[in-house]
């Protein structure tokens, strides 16, 4: 991914961790703590507390959310969209 702005202060860092989830979040909360739980098991994602990471170069921090589907079960999205990362993007 290739950005148009600087990078995020920690303040920016700081409001999107405030601002929470996107409200998908809220309304399949069991599904998402399971399938997290089941990324990590998997080794596909690694959870770590933001104090840790905050500092780290370039970090931009994005909420996660869930798209239901239809006759399907929910899917898991990072919603780059509602953290403003998609409009600091290069297509």
């Amino acid at each position: 991914m290739v950005l148009t702005t600087e990078p995020w202060t920690t303040a920016q860092n700081d409001a999107a961790m405030e601002r929470g989830p996107h409200k998908s979040a809220h309304n399949y909360q069991n599904f998402l703590q399971d399938e997290m739980a089941d990324f990590v098991k998997k080794g596909f994602w690694m959870v770590l507390p933001y104090d840790k990471v905050k500092h780290v170069k370039d970090l931009r921090v994005s909420p996660p959310g869930v798209v239901p589907q239809n006759e399907r079960r929910p899917r898991t999205i990072v919603d780059y969209s509602f953290s403003g990362v998609n409009q600091e993007t290069i297509r």
